[in-house]
């Protein structure tokens, strides 16, 4: 059976692809196949309800602003989330609001500061550690009725177990990039790194589609926002993904994306995160399959190979398999694969994180001195933004010669 994993929503539009995603498990539950090929527990916690019947809700903490949940009508993911959630799960930060002219989370620099709240800390670490402890490793050791010696030797084990940090598989972080809450996201990565160094912690850096039309302060501070937080999050995790329909995280957003058998609006949060929780639940599956002895470091480290992957000679160039073995021919090129969702390390993030880079050089930046008021360093921005630049290099092209190299390896 796969190993549990705590799962983290840092912000607003990670609740929304959130809610989505447990809407998925909750349905998947409901219509399982025997025996079930995706391990349920490896996501969800199973606890009495009120009537006594096993009801099962997910095993998470979600830092949302106050005024974010609870509105008449469908502008917040809390209003179509259609599980039960614990009351450890939800924790509102109160000193900024979720809407609103001013009082808002909207700096990288804001977002680090809750985190270096003493209090904030010891509230997201009670929730963690509630979470962590009742995982398996513990489950197995719950046995009051031995005798003192068995149960003073248990709580012993216990106390080992604990200080290995052993007990989840790992962690999963949906993390809002776009606004303050990357900030929160960087604190939060580095506390997990700090405290569970042995366990996989996957990140995944969501920003919604973004308005053509936009205040050009707003636009300066999404994109500052999205740098820092590609850079920090990348920094502690095992393995940090974007996830976006946006046709770009650059200063001046492109059309969204499009697919050709799903027709959306684009402009509705409703919609963008149903997709993205759609791609989110096919691309962890293989740490959640029954028949699986992956972990998500495994997951993780299977993205960071040496050397390049081709495909087999059995393939045809639309990535179908051939019946016939005596077609295949190792000279014909894939063309395209069909995949439901794919991870890729691919040339693609070299543009990204170099135009990110160009559009946030020092005369630009200059410009919006009230983005470093909030508690930014200039030297720890030139710090991340060197680390863009290195983290570019990563994914530029050029293994050959001639640069002629396959542009994309995925898994």
């Amino acid at each position: 059976m796969p190993g549990e994993a705590v799962t983290l929503q840092l912000g607003h539009y990670s609740g929304w692809v959130g809610a989505h995603w447990w809407g998925l498990q909750a349905a998947a539950l409901r219509s399982a196949p025997e025996p079930a090929e995706l391990g349920a527990a490896a996501l969800l916690r199973f606890g009495r309800g009120p009537g006594g019947t096993e009801t099962p809700s997910p095993r998470l903490v979600a830092l949302e602003l106050k005024g974010s949940q609870d509105a008449p009508s469908v502008r917040l993911w809390s209003d179509f989330l259609n599980v039960h959630l614990h009351p450890k799960s939800v924790y509102v930060i109160r000193q900024y609001l979720h809407d609103g002219d001013c009082g808002c989370l909207e700096a990288f620099g804001q977002g680090e500061s809750l985190l270096q709240d003493p209090a904030c800390v010891e509230e997201l670490e009670d929730r963690l550690h509630f979470y962590v402890e009742e995982c398996d490793y513990l489950q197995v050791l719950t046995l009051p009725k031995l005798p003192v010696l068995s149960r003073n030797f248990l709580l012993k084990m216990k106390e080992d177990l604990r200080c290995c940090r052993c007990f989840p598989q790992g962690f999963q972080v949906l993390c809002d990039l776009h606004n303050g809450f990357s900030g929160v996201g960087a604190k939060v990565t580095e506390l997990l790194h700090d405290e569970y160094s042995r366990k996989g912690i996957l990140t995944w850096g969501l920003t919604p589609v973004l308005s053509a039309v936009a205040d050009p302060q707003n636009s300066f501070y999404r994109l500052m926002n999205t740098a820092l937080g590609i850079a920090h999050l990348s920094r502690h995790s095992s393995l940090f993904c974007p996830l976006s329909l946006s046709g770009s995280l650059g200063i001046k957003p492109q059309p969204p994306v499009t697919f050709p058998y799903i027709k959306y609006d684009a402009s509705l949060n409703y919609h963008s995160s149903a997709i993205l929780a759609a791609a989110l639940d096919t691309l962890t599956a293989p740490y959640r399959l029954c028949s699986s002895q992956a972990s998500m470091m495994h997951f993780a480290d299977s993205l960071t190979f040496s050397g390049r992957k081709f495909f087999s000679p059995l393939l045809t160039r639309q990535g179908f398999l051939l019946l016939d073995k005596a077609q295949g021919s190792s000279s014909a090129g894939v063309e395209s694969i069909p995949v439901l969702a794919a991870l890729q390390s691919s040339s693609g993030l070299h543009s990204l994180l170099s135009r990110l880079c160009q559009e946030l050089q020092v005369p630009h930046v200059r410009r919006w001195s009230s983005f470093f008021a909030a508690g930014l360093e200039q030297d720890d921005f030139q710090e991340a933004l060197e680390e863009l630049r290195t983290l570019s290099q990563c994914y530029e092209t050029g293994f050959g010669a001639d640069g002629s190299e396959d542009e994309a390896d995925s898994d």
